[in-house]
């Protein structure tokens, strides 16, 4: 008897489980694919700024001193790798999303990061890299930005880094 009842907690353990991978899926909609590749980017140029900054909004606002033009080399596209580090934080345990801007359009893999705040610091130190996997040669433009997930916090940003490797 105790078995049968084991073997039945057990399916529905698995019915209920199946049903709300269903609905988490409905809601969300299916997990992305991964995005694999290989490029050999030779150039780094990048940026560094202490300054203390700050924003209250929920639409992505450019961060200052975090932008500048680049040049990619080559005779086709290739890739290009953006390396953001930052220390974040608020002091509402809200979220705070950081996006690149490759010639002012999101194109980056993945498209923005979640820097949330997790620790009882001021701010905590966070990184990110971001993937361009096809910018043509030319001149191109990065910037970084920030913003307020959630409304009702304000999002502190200072002592970052922007590196970009390119070819």
């Amino acid at each position: 008897m105790r078995r049968i009842r084991r073997q039945i907690t057990f399916a529905g353990t698995l019915v209920f489980g199946g049903a709300a991978m269903l609905l988490a899926l409905a809601i969300h909609g299916a997990p992305a694919l991964a995005v694999v590749g290989t490029c050999s980017p030779t150039k780094i140029k990048y940026l560094t700024d202490n300054d203390f900054r700050d924003t209250d909004s929920a639409k992505f606002v450019n961060i200052p001193q975090t932008g500048f033009n680049f040049t990619q080399g080559g005779a086709s596209a290739g890739c290009v790798i953006v390396h953001f580090t930052a220390e974040v934080g608020t002091v509402t345990y809200k979220s705070v999303d950081i996006r690149p801007l490759l010639d002012g359009a999101v194109k980056s893999q993945p498209p923005l990061a979640d820097f949330t705040r997790v620790d009882d610091s001021l701010q905590s130190a966070r990184g990110f890299i971001f993937i361009f996997p096809s910018v043509a040669p030319g001149t191109h433009s990065i910037t970084m930005q920030f913003r307020m997930r959630d409304a009702g916090g304000t999002a502190y940003i200072q002592r970052r880094t922007l590196m970009v490797q390119h070819q």
